[in-house]
């Protein structure tokens, strides 16, 4: 099972939305409340001067708002997220807000569709509204790796003045990191808001961080063809996130939330944890296709190849020096970010090319060819923010390292960079 499965279902595919979730409801109350619909703009929506904002700012987020309703039908979960949001370009240093990329997760015969794309630009000119919309044939395609695509646009007829909104709906059979909404961002927004609605048998643990008040936080029980409990979340004239001299990252202080399965109640079944602990995650991780198994399964090719490396030298040490100096020197690292194996380790040794995690994990695995104790060590950098030490959010990782114990020594190896000191 590969780590997106595991994490797919660890998370139990947790922005779950029903078939219920339609185009009917673009024009949903969130919207209403924060007085804009999509498709509706008129000459007085150009007008700002009620809203308060920073006056050096290049774009401004009108209305940011996002609707998740989890559901489970036909002994499966699906997801449909949907995504509305409107700004205002105030100067040419802001049309890099009128570029979008959308983020999709495929695996296998599961995958994530992307659906309702609209995105129309709006122009006052001598005041009546001139609209552009975005054609189908300006949404491109960039394949990323086996399991992730971008698809990307730019809004046409940007300039000083205009108002861009877009929508879109995604569906999907699971999902693999939970996005988490964030209210705070680069540009000040003057409403964002988010609404999930939670179905009885999914208990979940939500995280929150930031500085920003909530303007909304409600909850509610319904009912849609299962007892539901309503959440809605909503922020009034967010100020953007600057950086400041010592700040680490702004991902560490943005206003956000964040969602994690904790347990799974179905009606006469006993519960199921699903957040588990450190150490369960670490069984998985060392079970997975995509990581652990790499280290050990169909290694022999190996062993030439470290004779080779490691000929004449004296010791663990030198052996464990003179592995890490080859790979470190004699491959070419493509990505910097992650730490899942998409490449089986013998064709990135032949290629003399892999991932950051590829490399490290060839470097933990040959390590461990010759007795070396090793392990594999997962890390969040510092511009991924904070980790938890209380939850086991494998979301919050994006890096791998080696760690090699060698003559009561402890050492963190990371061979991905040719400038790195063993």
């Amino acid at each position: 099972m590969g780590i997106k499965s595991m994490i797919g279902n660890l998370l139990c595919l947790l922005f779950v939305q029903s078939s219920l979730f339609a185009q009917d409801r673009s024009q949903s109350k969130s919207m209403e409340n924060a007085n804009v619909v999509f498709g509706k703009v008129g000459p007085a929506d150009f007008d700002l001067s009620a809203h308060n904002f920073d006056s050096g700012a290049s774009a401004i987020i009108i209305a940011d708002i996002g609707e998740t309703h989890l559901g489970y039908a036909l002994g499966k979960f699906s997801v449909v997220i949907k995504h509305f949001r409107r700004m205002k370009i105030l100067d040419q240093n802001g049309y890099d807000a009128a570029k979008e990329e959308i983020r999709l997760l495929s695996e296998g015969n599961t995958k994530t569709e992307l659906e309702d794309l609209k995105a129309t630009t709006y122009n006052l000119e001598n005041g009546k509204v001139e609209e552009s919309k975005l054609d189908d044939k300006s949404v491109f395609t960039d394949k990323i790796d086996k399991n992730w695509t971008y698809k990307k646009f730019s809004f046409p007829a940007v300039k000083k003045g205009s108002i861009i909104e877009y929508t879109y709906t995604l569906q999907s059979d699971y999902i693999l990191y939970v996005p988490a909404w964030e209210f705070q961002g680069k540009y000040p927004c003057f409403w964002s808001e988010y609404n999930v609605t939670i179905p009885e048998y999914l208990q979940y643990v939500f995280l929150t961080q930031g500085y920003q008040p909530f303007f909304i936080r409600t909850t509610k029980d319904g009912y849609y063809k299962e007892r539901v409990t309503e959440y809605r979340w909503a922020m009034k004239e967010v100020p953007p996130l600057k950086e400041e001299s010592f700040t680490t990252t702004l991902s560490n202080h943005i206003a956000k939330i964040e969602f994690q399965l904790s347990q799974v109640v179905f009606p006469k079944l006993l519960p199921r944890d699903i957040m588990g602990n450190w150490y369960t995650l670490s069984e998985k991780l060392l079970e997975s296709e995509h990581f652990g198994v790499s280290l050990t399964r169909n290694n022999g090719w190996m062993n030439d190849e470290v004779k080779q490396i490691t000929k004449g030298a004296t010791g663990g040490l030198e052996e464990a020096k003179r592995i890490y100096g080859f790979i470190r020197d004699s491959f070419n690292c493509t990505n910097h970010r992650g730490f899942e194996v998409m490449t089986p380790l013998k064709e990135v040794f032949k290629n003399k090319s892999g991932t950051e995690a590829e490399i490290n994990l060839l470097l933990t695995a040959m390590l461990s060819h010759i007795n070396i104790i090793t392990d594999p060590v997962i890390l969040g950098t510092r511009e991924h923010g904070y980790t938890s030490s209380v939850y086991p959010l494998l979301a919050r990782f994006d890096y791998v390292v080696c760690r090699a114990s060698i003559d009561s020594s402890v050492y963190y190896l990371d061979a991905s960079l040719p400038w790195m000191g063993f």
